[in-house]
């Protein structure tokens, strides 16, 4: 409710910044380049989007789509992406690092927006992010700032951490 869809963006570009996001397996990262003088801008968008996550189902089921046409492009229709997902899925089938980064097709087609919005209230809380702040700043600043924007959001459960059993390979 803070900032309407696209002001992250557009904020951050128009004060001479980029902005991107991705996903790893642990991680979902969002990267912010700005000059220095706009860190309490990206410290008051960052805190903002941990907290007040807000999208329409039509917003929901836009990205949706874009997820599943990425997935197709990069593993459905390509042979060396649907090997290395294979091969994922067989060096880690007792992980779940067995699954692909971007997800099953089948998992994202049933995905819910309501799904989606639970996930990000479990997890995204202070103590399970990392910040990173690279560049010519003052370390006090930067910790003062976070205290200011981040200092009283609650904190979420610890993770319950899984010991996954490694199968044997049996060349089968």
């Amino acid at each position: 409710d803070t900032f309407p869809p696209g002001e992250l963006t557009r904020l951050i570009t128009t004060n001479g910044g980029e902005v991107n996001a991705y996903t790893f397996r642990d991680a979902t990262m969002y990267s912010d380049f700005m000059p220095k003088d706009q860190l309490p801008l990206i410290f008051q968008l960052e805190s903002d989007r941990m907290q007040n996550l807000n999208f329409t189902a039509r917003q929901f089921e836009t990205e949706k789509n874009i997820i599943l046409n990425e997935r197709r492009v990069k593993i459905d229709d390509q042979p060396m992406g649907y090997m290395f997902q294979t091969l994922d899925y067989v060096a880690n089938m007792a992980s779940p690092y067995n699954n692909p980064i971007i997800g099953w097709s089948s998992d994202i087609k049933q995905l819910s927006s309501q799904d989606v919005m639970n996930w990000y209230h479990e997890y995204y809380a202070p103590n399970l992010a990392t910040l990173v702040v690279v560049g010519d700043v003052d370390p006090d600043s930067v910790y003062q700032l976070a205290q200011q924007y981040f200092g009283d959001f609650k904190n979420a459960m610890p993770l319950d951490i899984k010991n996954y059993p490694i199968l044997s390979q049996t060349g089968v």
